[in-house]
């Protein structure tokens, strides 16, 4: 009898397990924000300005991308939840506007999910946007400066300051260093405001992917049979 009550007592459990984890395919993340307004389908992306700081003598986007990944990634909005994080920085042969792709017609949020800071792609890239990106991944405030290596579109820039990786003045020139973007700003400063020596550790603007609105179900009706089913088992039990 005690090993028949064993028994029962594991499948009834798995059955619950196996309810609940189908259904939690339907949610996106607990941790990765929807941003308020939004319905089951819409695509979004989110952004924050790393709390964490580097340089900017890495010619690879690659290394900047691996960054920002890293602080999505240790504050549990990262790889994972599946989610992909791109710097919004230039390097000599990738743009920022080509790395951290915005979707056509799909709104960018900071991660309080209800501050819109573009409408989409054309807005992200006009050389303003709709309000400035000084969320951290953490949630703190930050109103100073932030590696680009941009032009206020999101370009290679080809004049002047420089894009990230540009140590041809050995890193010591201000005048010809890397772009710093302002945290504080949401005119094209807060891509371009100026060069700076390429040793200097600033932060970085991270980018989402897109990401789409998922349905969230009410519990399944195998879940709460599930349920039902241990609690029976657990007075039979008791009984017994």
């Amino acid at each position: 009898m005690r090993g028949e009550w064993r028994r029962w007592r594991r499948i009834s459990i798995l059955h619950l397990g196996k309810d609940f984890a189908d259904a939690s395919d339907f949610f996106w993340s607990a941790a990765i924000v929807v941003p308020t307004g939004l319905n089951p389908g819409d695509k979004y992306h989110l952004v924050f300005v790393t709390s964490t700081t580097r340089d900017a003598t890495s010619t690879a986007i690659a290394d900047y991308n691996a960054f920002v990944q890293l602080a999505a990634n240790a504050a549990g909005i990262g790889s994972g939840d599946g989610v992909d994080w791109f710097a919004i920085g230039s390097t000599a042969t990738v743009a920022a506007r080509d790395n951290a792709v915005v979707g056509a017609n799909t709104p960018v949020y900071l991660l309080n999910g209800t501050t819109k800071v573009a409408d989409n792609f054309a807005d992200m890239w006009s050389g303003n946007i709709d309000f400035k990106i000084n969320r951290t991944e953490t949630g703190a405030t930050y109103s100073g400066l932030v590696w680009t290596g941009s032009a206020g579109d999101g370009e290679i820039p080809d004049w002047g300051y420089q894009w990230l990786g540009d140590n041809r003045f050995g890193g010591t020139d201000d005048e010809e260093g890397p772009v710093r973007g302002s945290a504080n700003a949401a005119n094209a400063t807060w891509n371009d405001s100026g060069g700076s020596v390429s040793t200097t550790l600033l932060p970085f603007y991270a980018l989402s992917e897109e990401l789409t609105v998922q349905s969230v179900p009410e519990p399944g009706t195998m879940g709460l049979l599930g349920l039902a089913s241990v609690a029976l088992l657990l007075r039979r039990r008791r009984k017994n």
